[in-house]
């Protein structure tokens, strides 16, 4: 039986997990799963290998404990402001030749459609990035437009229009050098958004059009579906810890009691709290403790996510689909944990008249375990989407129509490992 192994890197803890996959319906089975506090990442990013390293052993020693056997290889998700979406074109002919006028069409065959998705990655990077997925968007043979599979079709000259996502190599190097030194070998590199979206999202969705917007701890992660493709993925570092400093700063309690106070008190607006309810917060070092109503820390709360709401409405505003088309919201990640998260994001994102309920908070599907209470989590939509994308690329042989991010990165891996031969 096939297994697959998912790490995802985040600013306030690290998940990691093993699943079988089921050799009818290809769907994960989760053998076994390990969530620990992160060490040495910040906004999605290494900051210290040391400490980072340890977390990620720590994490593979305890999971190989609990299913009794080795973890030597995975998929790990990649997020952080380093990450860029570019949106490109590439245009080939594929007529036959001929001595007068236009050449005849010819059949487009798999050949043709990688030399027009390789035409795309002529776009001018810096020395110092690389490519992760390559999302075609649409095809378009002799101008007619909105074709899916161009194989087969007859055209003299076929066009892609595609989404890139992009890295930086030195924070890629970095997460390297962390898999390395904990003994993981890394399968294959997933955008954070790209996982999550394989966790959580149904195939309507994606046809229709949605935003999902993964909030973590550290960093806000955003892509865009249209028609089953993707058209704009973006990050920022707005993020849920933003509401914990606020706690933290307003009420003069340490930032370990100020998360705990979010996680058992907060509310993401208080028109869902039915019963008042008086809060005392004990100050830092035996100072007095702050009394504050639950509806007064959830207008402090409300404010700073309908802040952190619009800027990711902003952002994904820069996607040409949205001025096409108002799409539905999915929320996940463990800020989207706070009560009312999807009403007050439905006050933000909905401006049809009619104000539909447009917002979900998305939760994990598709596969099967023993601890389904605990990973059926919108925390857990990356993890268990980067378990789904692995069973996918496995069978399919490693070949995607989606993304080529695992040929990516076995040649990024190629050529950090010529950079080392050359620092020797």
């Amino acid at each position: 039986m096939k297994r697959v192994t998912a790490l995802d890197i985040g600013s306030s803890s690290i998940k990691m997990a093993v699943a079988d996959i089921d050799a009818n319906s290809g769907m994960p089975m989760v053998r076994g799963f390990v969530k620990l506090p992160a060490n040495g990442i910040k906004s999605g990013m290494i900051v210290d290998i040391e400490a980072a390293t340890a977390v990620i052993y720590e994490a593979r020693k305890t999971l190989e404990k609990s299913i009794d056997a080795a973890v030597d290889n995975c998929f790990v998700s990649i997020s952080g402001d380093h990450i860029t979406g570019i949106n490109t074109s590439g245009r080939i002919n594929t007529s036959k030749e001929h001595t007068i006028g236009l050449g005849e069409p010819d059949k487009i065959t798999t050949e043709s459609v990688t030399r027009v998705l390789d035409h795309t990655r002529g776009y001018g990077l810096s020395s110092d990035r690389e490519i992760l997925h390559l999302f075609p968007i649409e095809y378009v043979i002799d101008g007619r437009s909105g074709i899916t599979r161009p194989e087969g079709m007859s055209g003299r000259r076929l066009e892609v229009k595609a989404h890139l996502t992009t890295y930086e190599l030195t924070a890629v190097e970095n997460i390297t050098t962390c898999m390395e030194q904990a003994g993981i070998s890394v399968s294959g590199l997933v955008l954070h958004s790209l996982a999550s979206a394989y966790g959580v999202l149904e195939p309507e969705e994606k046809k229709r059009g949605v935003i999902l917007i993964d909030i973590g701890a550290g960093v806000t992660d955003i892509i865009i579906f249209q028609n089953n493709a993707v058209h704009y993925t973006a990050t920022m570092t707005m993020a849920g810890e933003m509401v914990t400093h606020d706690i933290h700063y307003l009420t003069g309690t340490t930032i370990e009691k100020a998360e705990k106070i979010k996680l058992e008190y907060g509310y993401a607006s208080d028109e869902v709290i039915k019963d008042t309810e008086l809060l005392k917060i004990e100050g830092i070092a035996g100072r007095k403790s702050t009394p504050i109503q639950n509806r007064e820390l959830a207008t402090y709360i409300n404010a700073r996510l309908v802040e952190i709401l619009t800027e990711a409405q902003k952002k994904a505003r820069n996607s040409e689909i949205l001025q096409k088309i108002e799409p539905v919201v999915c929320l996940c990640g463990g800020t989207s944990l706070l009560r009312g998260f999807d009403t007050v994001a439905d006050q933000v994102f909905s401006t049809s008249p009619l104000k539909p309920n447009l917002t979900r908070i998305g939760v994990p599907t598709g596969f099967t375990s023993s601890h389904m209470k605990e990973l059926t989590s919108p925390e857990y939509a990356c993890l268990i989407g980067l378990l789904k994308f692995g069973a996918d690329q496995k069978g399919k042989g490693m070949i995607s129509t989606l993304t080529q991010s695992v040929d990516l990165w076995s040649k990024f891996t190629k050529f950090i490992n010529s950079r080392r031969i050359k620092k020797k």
